[in-house]
């Protein structure tokens, strides 16, 4: 991470690409490294709104690398957009999901992610849960259903539906 910190430091743009499909150096560290790391690349000020080829943002690779810490950096950043869809509507939670970390799902229902929310193909967060059923002895589809519930009762249906 040292020598990508110096490179940006002299000048490379930290909101630009480092790899094919347009990841930039921010979405990079939010699925391959700590909150150690995110934290340092946060301190050059990058868009945490940017997405890559596809519309995921960094939000997106911290939650499908099911990597707890640096989603917990990103979700308390005033800037991100906690339900952000790539050009298929997949959201955050969504990923996290996929990811099978039970922990990382739990923490994004915790920080308000929307578990009404549907992809391109009219699938909610329930149905990516349906190859989730065991995680550590809890099953995915409890933490969505307990999360609805908790949603219906403390908004109205534009919040529930965007």
């Amino acid at each position: 991470m040292e020598p990508v910190l110096s490179i940006v430091k002299h000048g490379f743009p930290v909101n630009d690409p480092i790899l094919f499909g347009g990841v930039n150096l921010l979405m990079h560290t939010a699925a391959t490294c700590g909150a150690n790391e995110l934290n340092q690349v946060m301190t050059l000020d990058p868009d945490v709104t940017a997405r890559d080829n596809m519309g995921r943002t960094a939000l997106h690779f911290a939650c499908r690398s099911g990597n707890l810490e640096t989603f917990q950096v990103l979700v308390n950043n005033d800037r991100t957009d906690l339900d952000a869809v790539t050009n298929a509507g997949v959201t955050p939670l969504m990923m996290a999901i996929e990811s099978g970390k039970i922990e990382v799902v739990a923490e994004c229902l915790n920080n308000n992610l929307n578990p009404f929310l549907r992809d391109a193909l009219d699938r909610s967060a329930m149905e990516y849960t349906l190859h989730f059923r065991n995680i550590l002895g809890n099953d995915m589809r409890e933490l969505i259903n307990a999360a609805k519930t908790q949603w219906m009762a403390q908004t109205d249906e534009t919040d529930r539906t965007g």
